[in-house]
């Protein structure tokens, strides 16, 4: 789906997100309609094998770049305290893993440029 048809996207898809099967949906549709031939159950397949790929890579500790879009990679955060303001005091949060998404510098122009103008 290019930037170009996010009007539409928001109109066929109103106040929520796409899940894996409409995803591999827009996959195929997206790709017959550039001459390639592939079914909706073929590309949710790819999808799933792309997406747990990355998920195996990122839990092996490797940092994955895709060209275009971003990076993503396991990040320790450390201990540390934060305040609570309901309880009115600080409070320890601990040590954690997180995924951290860094989207390319070309994906946010792209977006700035569809969202602003």
């Amino acid at each position: 789906m290019g930037l170009q048809d996010l009007a539409s996207f928001k109109e066929r898809f109103p106040g929520r997100g796409l899940g894996r099967k409409q995803v591999a949906g827009e996959v195929s549709k997206n790709l017959k309609a550039a001459g390639f031939d592939i079914s909706r159950p073929r590309a949710e397949e790819v999808l799933n094998e792309v997406l747990w790929v990355i998920e195996a890579a990122v839990q092996a500790g490797k940092r994955v770049e895709l060209r275009g879009f971003g990076t993503i990679h396991a990040h320790r955060r450390a201990v540390r305290k934060i305040f609570v303001p309901s309880k009115g005091k600080l409070q320890r949060v601990d040590a954690r893993w997180i995924i951290q998404i860094e989207t390319s510098k070309d994906l946010k122009t792209r977006l700035m440029q569809t969202l602003e103008g």
